[in-house]
């Protein structure tokens, strides 16, 4: 193909070697007129239930001279008496390693690599996990690792069971967790060590046979070899729901009965914190208090037919208040217009009731499969508007389209586009067509992205028919 990126290109020259029933390898390459090559390692290992691995490498020598690379890598092994190793590594030369030769269609979010090494075990009633942690934030340039990270937690444990007072019992959750950590960028170094303990009780049980009450108790404390602090996290709630169901005597064209469902929620919770320093404490300052109150409704409409249940309006609205400052947060609500067919309207919102401020966001959205006279399958079209808003400023408004059709069996046709209705530019599009012959396919895509432009030609051959080895060079490391 080519683009005015890199000029003409040939993508995938590419060799597959199945070395034997367990593990397979690709060697491949991709040359660009103004870039330079790209090669590429691939190698997978699949023993079920024993492991399972994969290795990505890439090297590219580019025409400026520069050597980039790339090493990406999955592996994980079940042991005897339920031990689990995993590791993965991501280690790139930087970051424009991915941004540079990436399609350009394609959004590049990736800003940092992680690799890791994990063992894992689990008990009857605990479970432990220990890990050696690397992360580097190319947006930072900034490492930072956990050597090592251990955390560990003890199962479910359900106690106090009263029959018609109690039948749910109590549940109890703890867990606790310790970090070694190192933190390096430009500027500074750091060592430090994070300890964790959690501790959890909640229960749930009807009142008045309708109410479903669902209290909970918390207490969590942290160290920090750091700030030499000890923080006490002690933290109380209780939520009260329930539902209420409307079903209607008469019925609306294709529809048998409605149905309503009303789910009203409120739920009330209290924090407690304290900062304890480990060289001196002073009461007075390091107390910390939060109360609130959260509500939420929520409103369902279905309707029945004979052998169907159709979802016709979802909302809900939800807003909290803080008792300690006397304040409501921003009312939040959204509504979603016959979520599950092919014409719906989705719309969320938030305002906050104090400085009036909004902040709308709607999708529209459309899709339909039409007669195609030209072939048994239909012509599928596609149309969505999404637009965010505030109340001084409309931040993007955008048209999204698709179509596609076949003309016979063998030959078919697509179209896309993005278009910015604020900007009033086409940002995207793309059109391809497909062409198949007996073991044979072949495509040809033209695509538009901003200012670059791009056409592909690919052939590839479908129906391989299955290969088996008998023998491979990795058979004797292999159970």
């Amino acid at each position: 193909g080519y683009n005015s990126l890199d000029g003409k290109y040939l993508k995938d020259i590419s060799y597959f070697y199945a070395t034997n029933d367990f593990s397979d390898m690709t060697f491949s390459a991709d040359l660009y007129e103004k870039r330079g090559i790209v090669g590429k390692y691939e190698l997978n290992v699949l023993v079920n239930p024993l492991l399972s691995a994969s290795l990505n490498a890439e090297f590219i020598n580019e025409s400026s001279g520069q050597k980039r690379w790339s090493l990406q890598g999955d592996y994980t092994h079940t042991f005897p008496a339920s031990v689990y190793l995993k590791s993965r590594w991501d280690i790139i030369s930087d970051i424009a390693t991915q941004t540079d030769y990436t399609d350009t269609t394609t959004i590049v979010l990736k800003r940092n690599a992680e690799s890791f090494l994990s063992l894992s075990k689990d008990f009857n009633f605990y479970s432990s996990y220990i890990s050696v942690q690397r992360n580097e934030n190319f947006a930072t340039n900034s490492i930072s690792m956990k050597i090592p990270s251990y955390s560990g937690y003890v199962k479910k444990m359900t106690f106090g069971k009263i029959k018609y007072i109690l039948p749910n019992g109590i549940n109890y959750y703890h867990s606790h967790s310790f970090d070694n950590s190192y933190y390096s960028d430009s500027v500074s170094d750091t060592n430090s060590i994070l300890a964790r303990l959690n501790n959890r009780l909640d229960t749930s049980y009807k009142l008045l046979k309708y109410l479903n009450f669902s209290p909970s108790f918390s207490i969590n404390n942290s160290v920090n070899s750091n700030t030499d602090v000890s923080l006490w996290n002690v933290t109380g709630s209780a939520s009260l729901n329930t539902q209420i169901y409307a079903v209607s005597l008469f019925g609306m064209l294709f529809y048998e009965k409605f149905r309503h469902t009303f789910i009203p929620d409120v739920s009330y919770s209290q924090c407690r914190k304290s900062f304890m320093s480990l060289k001196e404490f002073t009461v007075e300052d390091s107390v910390t208090e939060e109360k609130k109150m959260n509500f939420s409704i929520t409103n369902l409409i279905e309707g029945k037919r004979k052998e169907t249940k159709d979802i016709l309006m979802r909302n809900s609205l939800s807003v909290s208040y803080n008792l300690k400052t006397d304040s409501f947060s921003s009312v939040s609500g959204n509504l979603h217009l016959i979520p599950d067919k092919p014409v719906n309207f989705l719309f969320n919102a938030s305002i906050n009731p104090y400085t009036k401020y909004y902040r709308l966001n709607y999708t529209s959205y459309l899709n339909l499969n039409i007669f195609n006279p030209l072939s048994e399958k239909k012509i599928n079209l596609s149309i969505s508007n999404s637009t965010e808003k505030t109340d001084s400023t409309i931040i993007s408004d955008r048209l999204n389209g698709a179509v596609s059709l076949n003309f016979g069996e063998n030959l078919s046709f697509s179209m896309s586009m993005l278009y910015d209705i604020l900007n009033k530019e086409l940002v995207s599009t793309s059109i391809s067509t497909n062409r198949s012959l007996h073991c044979w396919k072949a495509s040809f895509r033209v695509s538009t992205y901003s200012s670059t432009f791009k056409y592909d030609f690919q052939i590839s051959l479908v129906n391989i028919p299955e290969v088996s080895l008998d023998k491979g060079i990795f058979g004797p490391l292999l159970p």
